[in-house]
């Protein structure tokens, strides 16, 4: 009886010991679970308020671009309304219940008034400026939320419309009476973002769940066997040990099964979050780069900062052929791969790891020098329906494990976004080509002549050199489209075009005003009037030398005539369009005098 008494307390103190520890590892999961839980919130707000600050900011240059004037029928089309209406739409829409919206503690929109919440973010970031952003648990109607708020920093392009009084948009002054005076680098407001517990903590939490009863279901039915096998142990108390003993290092074995891999999901949740953290930077800097090169280098930077990626290479196609932009992490990597060939003609992305049948030999000696575990290389396309790729982004990593199905797209949204962001590039330098340059001559055309002028205006007042303007225009030029057709008069204008540039001086500024008009712009010729009148006259007699030259028109010489009109000036107080009139005029007075 000794012997079976001594059996069971020994049965009670490790059951007890075996309830402590899976007490601890069921507290500890749930801790890691709940944090988990926070690090995708905070994920997911860093995403949401990146698309969202990134489309506002977009809006607000395309507002400003358009020039339209606010009023009571456009004033859903201020990016301050345009964000609530955008707000109110995702709020409707999202499944989730996410709710993302800028707010402030001074709103012209009573809708873009902070809740009790969001005062205290914006307080907290007026105390902290360095912090970029922060996450609360919060009760609100009930219901819990993650509460994740970035503060909203007042950048240049905010002053348009709440800086001083006197230098904002005449229409907003005359909608608003509130929210001026704003200085960059001010914190007016919050990114605000609530994302409801339940959404989260659904699945997490029913996998914690199923986790710890599946395991306390283990260990109490293992206590349950225990006790009655130690109650019919009797005088067998041998083999009564070695079957405890044998169930206690089952059980340790599975708890430390547990332990592992519980830590190893979260080794893999954080390497996901700093892949994640690193498409966030590059998101930043595709809104903020001021050229194709600059998103490139940057971008690249960006990405090999994160240990996952050994090297980062961005290929852009120019006039039909891949051409390197940037290449970081690797040596010799200068040079097109047949790889990245493949991906762009294909327009889909290719992965390859070391035992690959599909590696080349060159390839493969390539990632065995570099000791490379996988290349992955994705298409950059202006979206994601484009037939058509720009370019190719390249990425090798060293690290043992694979690169997961998550990575791999977050890889591929990053790469969607290089690709959009460089069409945005070119589409802008499409439409200043459009906006500045005449599309007959290829020349500049008047508008940009004017903003050149405005500058030579400022230059002269300062340096007291005198410049000079000179408007030329044909005579009877409109008698060639009568005489032979426009495609000819087009193609004589072309060629008018090519002669002036070559006849002027290299710093001097040729543009086609319109039709057969041209004007030439003549800087910093001298500080003495007369000199000056001398120099932009010899230079308008250059001119018609180069015109007087006979034009070719089907195998016959056509000759052409010009009349020009010259004006100097010095002082910056002459306005633009005076000086165009006065140049003209002079022009017609020549004309009327003999052309």
């Amino acid at each position: 009886m000794l012997k079976f008494h001594l059996n069971k307390k020994i049965f009670w103190v490790i059951a007890l010991l075996i309830v402590v520890a899976n007490s601890f590892l069921t507290l500890y999961v749930y801790n890691h679970t709940q944090k988990a839980i926070e690090i995708r919130a905070f994920a997911r707000g860093e995403s949401l308020k990146e698309y969202f600050i990134s489309m506002r900011y977009v809006y607000h240059q395309q507002f400003l671009d358009s020039g339209l004037e606010v009023n009571e029928k456009t004033v859903g089309f201020l990016p301050a309304h345009a964000s609530t209406l955008i707000s109110d739409k995702f709020s409707e829409l999202s499944s989730d219940g996410i709710t993302i919206r800028n707010v402030t503690d001074v709103p012209r929109n009573p809708k873009n008034m902070a809740d009790e919440f969001e005062l205290d973010a914006i307080e907290y970031f007026k105390k902290t400026k360095n912090e970029k952003a922060q996450i609360k648990k919060i009760r609100q109607n009930s219901q819990e939320f993650l509460h994740y708020t970035a503060p909203l920093v007042i950048e240049q392009y905010c002053i348009a419309c709440h800086g001083k009084k006197e230098e904002v948009l005449p229409s907003i002054l005359k909608m608003y009476d509130t929210a001026y005076d704003y200085k960059i680098g001010d914190i007016r407001g919050v990114t605000s973002i609530k994302i409801p517990i339940d959404s989260l903590e659904k699945e997490a939490i029913k996998s914690f769940y199923q986790t710890a009863l599946f395991t306390w279901g283990i260990i109490l039915l293992l206590l349950i066997v225990v006790y009655f096998a130690v109650n019919k142990l009797t005088g067998q108390e041998v083999e009564q040990k070695t079957l405890l003993q044998k169930e206690v290092r089952k059980k340790t074995a599975d708890l430390n099964e547990q332990k592992n891999e519980l830590e190893v999901a979260y080794a893999q949740q954080k390497h996901l979050f700093s892949i994640l953290r690193t498409v966030a930077d590059c998101n930043q800097i595709l809104i903020t780069a001021q050229s194709v090169e600059e998103l490139v280098k940057k971008t690249a930077l960006s990405m090999h900062e994160n240990t996952t990626f050994a090297s980062v290479k961005i290929s852009l196609l120019e006039d039909g052929e891949l051409v390197v932009k940037t290449s970081i992490g690797l040596d010799e990597e200068l040079q097109i791969l047949t790889l990245e060939e493949k991906v762009v003609a294909s327009n889909t992305h290719i992965h390859m790891q070391q035992d690959s049948s599909l590696l080349t030999s060159s390839c493969r000696e390539r990632m065995h020098k570099y000791k490379l575990k996988e290349v992955y290389a994705v298409p950059l396309k202006k979206d994601y329906h484009a037939k058509e790729a720009l370019g190719v982004l390249s990425i090798c990593t060293t690290q043992e494990s694979e690169l997961s199905h998550e990575e791999l797209a977050m890889i591929d949204e990053l790469a969607g976004d290089v690709g959009f962001a460089i069409n945005s590039f070119n589409q802008k330098e499409a439409i200043n080509q459009l906006s500045y340059y005449d599309t007959l001559t290829y020349i500049p055309n008047q508008r940009l002549f004017e903003q050149h002028l405005e500058q030579a205006l400022s230059s002269s007042d300062k340096h007291l050199n005198y410049g000079a303007l000179l408007f030329l225009d044909f005579d009877d030029f409109r008698n060639i489209n009568d005489l032979v057709d426009k495609s000819t008069g087009d193609a004589i204008l072309q060629e008018i075009a090519q002669r002036l540039i070559a006849t002027v001086h290299q710093e001097f500024f040729v543009a086609r005003h319109s039709g057969d008009k041209f004007l030439i712009l003549l800087e910093n010729l001298s500080s003495v009037e007369n000199e000056a009148a001398i120099m932009a006259k010899n230079g308008a007699q250059k001119l018609q030398e180069s015109i007087n030259v006979p034009f070719a028109v089907a195998e016959k010489s056509l000759y052409l005539t010009c009349s020009i009109g010259i004006v100097l000036f010095l002082d910056h107080k002459e306005s633009v369009n005076k000086l165009l009139n006065e140049a003209e005029y002079a022009m017609r007075t020549a004309k009327k005098e003999g052309k």
